[in-house]
Order: structure tokens, then sequence, then C-alpha cells
């Protein structure tokens, strides 16, 4: 009987899995607060490669900051992004004018972002650390030894 590996869980027994804390691992409120934006942010459609069997076009840090269109669709409105002026009584929303989607095929929403946004470089960092937090998300040893070295001292005594 075959037993099968599991990927992507990163060192864990599941993913989402954080070990207790010890004395020695206090975690401060930058790492809690990076933990919570990439579980509710990396996990998202725009982070993913493929969506519909259509390949993303942006960066991945573009994609992870919604900077832009994922297929990088010019002025696309496809008619489900929620209205951002509306009308409190009936019969205003002819006033305010809103914008006629045109959906098309793919089945991918548009982007609801300022695609043309230049990002700083300090935005460009912060997704660098987060890309590497992300790699070891549910490691368990913390990167240590995981004991090993104390094993190994142990049995020479």
């Amino acid at each position: 009987m075959s037993r099968q590996v599991k990927f992507n869980v990163l060192g864990g027994p599941f993913n989402g899995y954080a070990p207790r804390q010890s004395i020695t691992n206090y975690k401060d409120s930058e790492v809690v607060n990076m933990r919570r934006v990439l579980v509710r942010s990396r996990s998202a459609l725009n982070v993913k490669d493929i969506i519909n069997m259509r390949g993303r076009v942006l960066t991945p840090f573009r994609a992870a900051n919604n900077l832009g269109d994922f297929l990088g669709r010019k002025n696309y409105v496809d008619g489900s992004e929620p209205n951002p002026e509306s009308a409190d009584r009936p019969g205003y929303a002819r006033l305010i004018g809103s914008v006629m989607g045109r959906p098309d095929t793919t089945g991918i929403q548009g982007a609801s972002c300022n695609p043309k946004f230049v990002a700083d470089s300090s935005d460009y960092i912060k997704f660098k650390r987060q890309s590497a937090t992300n790699r070891n998300f549910n490691d368990l040893a913390f990167g240590g030894y995981n004991n090993s070295a104390y094993s190994r001292i142990k049995m020479n005594f």
C-alpha cells in the first residue's frame, strides 16, 4: 500500500497550522499580522497562476497586491463590480450614471483597481519578505534543528 505525500503542506501537519508557542519563540504583532495577510490575501484567486484554463499575465507582485487585470485587459468592465456611486432613492441612478459591462467568455472578473499605479520599493520589499515567510508557513522547527542536535549530545553521555 503506497503512502501519498502532500507537497503543499510545507513542513506542518496541515495548511494553516501554527504550533504552540514556547518561551523562546515569542511572536510579536508584526509576525501575527503578516500571517493574517498571508492567509487572507495570498489564498485569493488573483494569486493563482491559472484560472479557467487561462494563464496569468501579471507578475506575482502585481497579482498579490491587486495591481492590474489578471489577463491584462485594457479598460475592461464586466458589470460584476459594484458601482462605487449609488443613489439612495429610486430614480437617481440615471442621473449619476453607470458603466454598462460587456463580459467576455473567459469567466474571469475584471480588475477593480488602478492598473496604472506604480508601487513603491518598500511594497516590493514587504512582498518578498511575505513570500519568504509563506514558503515556511507551517514549519514546525521554526528554522531550528528540531531537537536533533540535543538528541545527538544526549547519546554521547
